[in-house]
């Protein structure tokens, strides 16, 4: 399945308290898994998540060399 970790972040922004923990961090993402629609990941969604880290990894490398 699969998420917009940006609607979590809204999400949680509007459940703001000045104290963190891990177990009410939990309760708000899953909260906000339980109120929307999800699909599937399919093959093609890995490889683009792949192709994406193989990218970033690249630019982090080039950064380093580069300096």
């Amino acid at each position: 399945m699969s998420h917009q970790p940006t609607s979590d972040f809204i999400y949680a922004k509007n459940n703001i308290r000045k104290t963190k923990t891990d177990k009410v961090d939990t309760f708000v993402i899953a909260k906000t898994l339980m109120m929307h629609d999800h699909r599937f990941l399919t093959v093609e969604d890995i490889d683009l998540m792949h192709l994406k880290n193989l990218g970033r990894f690249r630019q982090k490398l080039v950064k380093t060399v580069l300096g």
